[in-house]
């Protein structure tokens, strides 16, 4: 019949007909589980200092809990039993966990995070790098189906997955600092011209690794999945690293730019150790004022900057003694939580750079001198020393396609491949991403 729906109870679903038990979600607090009229509200379990969205599961005793370990940080799933508040499963999301698809919480379980979506199925944990505004499991909980910010819908079979996180299938497209060379899947190329020049064959391995998780260095390629592996990037060799070294998910890190450095910092912790590339020898142990959640290098190594909520220290690798210390200002009802992604010395090294939401970029010179704000977590696209380069008289339009607009003719061309585009540090015409390594010009 058209334009007429028929509504009925899920026969799956455990109610007396008195709407409890139920869930009450508060704002960056624990959820309240009201079991019966008249008892007191019970704060289920959930990670710490967490944004937090709950829900009852069709059988009734299983609360589902997922969110967000900060604004920018990981995310998380967990199961809970709302009779012994046992937390039964956790699975662990690369980004802030938006919403949970789940029959059971021993069936496939699949959330949409902010960087894609992610599925756990049978103990493994697989990846899905698609950003999608919204998704549906099917009944069999077999295949996904997404649906794109410009109206496309997918389906997807979620044996096919990526298993594990990225790296698991290789490096994401990159160019290093020089632009000598680009860096895809698991080829090195000229940056140039785009000649293959090595193939790399990197060892997987289980569990998160710490974030950034690679790096492409003048020197050296540096991958943390699993455990430290090294390789030459002027010759493409496998270099033998002298120290078993493991850093999963809860650990921080930074590069310099060649590579040839490594510092690491526990999440949470006041120690940051730097470790010579490639062999992975202690160089240094740095303790803090105060405990830290982001880490910067400079480009030199000469400095590492750490950041924990407002403070950030800069400290010489040298002897480890504090070099300066600046405050992000933090207004009124601001969280003070920092990532990775929020902390960035400049390309020549003389400034740095911390980001907290909703307050953007804050800009020093290493004198302690404020240099720019800059608001949003993109309000550094724009500015010379951070921004990725690009060539200024092109403009990239279009998500699910690419079209390179040429702002003085008019001319515009079209691939049928979506992004990301990276540019080449060293001739900015040169881009690429997963798909193409090309240069762009007009006739």
């Amino acid at each position: 019949r058209v334009g007429e729906a028929v509504l009925e109870p899920d026969p799956g679903c455990v109610s007396d007909g008195t709407g409890l038990p139920r869930i009450e979600i508060r704002p960056w607090e624990p959820a309240l589980l009201i079991r019966a009229p008249g008892q007191q509200p019970i704060p289920l379990p959930c990670p710490k200092d967490s944004s937090v969205e709950a829900r009852l599961l069709p059988d009734g005793e299983t609360a589902l809990i997922y969110g967000g370990h900060g604004a920018v940080e990981g995310g998380f799933v967990w199961f809970v039993e709302i009779d012994s508040l046992a937390i039964r499963w956790r699975h662990e999301a690369s980004s802030p966990v938006r919403e949970v698809w789940v029959e059971a919480p021993e069936g496939p379980v699949v959330a949409h995070t902010h960087d894609g979506f992610e599925a756990w199925i049978s103990g493994r944990h697989r990846r899905l790098p698609h950003l999608g505004r919204a998704g549906a499991l099917s009944p069999s909980g077999r295949h996904l189906a997404t649906l794109s910010d410009e109206g496309v819908l997918q389906l997807w079979d979620l044996e096919q997955m990526r298993i594990g996180p990225p790296e698991a299938e290789g490096f994401p497209t990159c160019f290093d600092p020089s632009g000598q060379r680009l860096l895809s899947g698991r080829r090195i190329y000229d940056g140039r011209s785009g000649r293959l020049l090595y193939e790399i064959h990197a060892a997987s391995g289980e569990g998160g690794s710490a974030r950034p998780w690679f790096h492409l260095g003048e020197r050296y390629l540096i991958s943390l999945h699993g455990r430290l592996q090294v390789w030459d990037t002027q010759g493409g060799l496998s270099l033998m690293v002298g120290a078993q070294v493991s850093l999963p998910q809860w650990y921080a890190v930074a590069y310099d730019r060649a590579g040839a450095h490594l510092a690491a910092l526990r999440i949470g912790g006041t120690e940051v150790v730097i470790r010579s590339i490639p062999d992975a020898t202690v160089r240094r142990e740095i303790h803090l004022s105060s405990p830290g959640r982001a880490i910067a290098m400079s480009p030199d190594a000469s400095v590492v900057a750490v950041a924990g909520g407002g403070t950030v220290e800069i400290r010489s690798v040298a002897d480890g003694a504090r070099r300066l210390v600046v405050s992000h200002p933090i207004p009124g009802g601001m969280r003070s939580g920092s990532s990775n992604d929020s902390l960035r010395f400049s390309s020549d090294g003389r400034r740095l750079a911390s980001c907290l939401e909703p307050d953007g970029w804050r800009i020093w010179s290493l004198e302690g001198e404020p240099v720019g704000h800059h608001p949003g977590p993109r309000g550094l696209e724009r500015v010379a020393g951070f921004s990725t380069l690009f060539p200024g008289d092109w403009a990239i339009e279009g998500r699910g396609a690419t079209v390179f607009h040429h702002l003085p003719s008019g001319v515009r061309l079209a691939l049928p491949v979506a992004g990301p585009w990276q540019s080449n540090p060293a001739s900015p015409a040169c881009i690429a991403s997963d798909h193409f390594h090309l240069e762009l010009c007009v006739p």
